[in-house]
């Protein structure tokens, strides 16, 4: 089985997750799309969420994230 390369996948990243991802990095972090999203994106489903991850540490992410976005704790 031959495995492509993650580029050569047509995966759509809406424009909010783009921004966001664009937040994170300008503060060092790094933001993946994990999970579902990424599954049904290849299986060529409609993705119903998405779920984020992040080398970005729960306070780091509270201190530039906050007045930008909500945060709910």
């Amino acid at each position: 089985m031959k495995i492509k390369k993650f580029n050569e996948f047509n995966i759509i990243v809406p424009k909010e997750i783009e921004e966001l991802s664009n937040v994170f990095t300008q503060n060092g972090k790094k933001l993946y799309i994990v999970g579902g999203y990424i599954r049904d994106s290849l299986m060529g489903l409609k993705p119903l969420d998405i779920d984020l991850a992040t080398d970005s540490l729960p306070d780091e992410t509270i201190s530039f994230l906050k007045g930008k976005y909500r945060i709910d704790l």
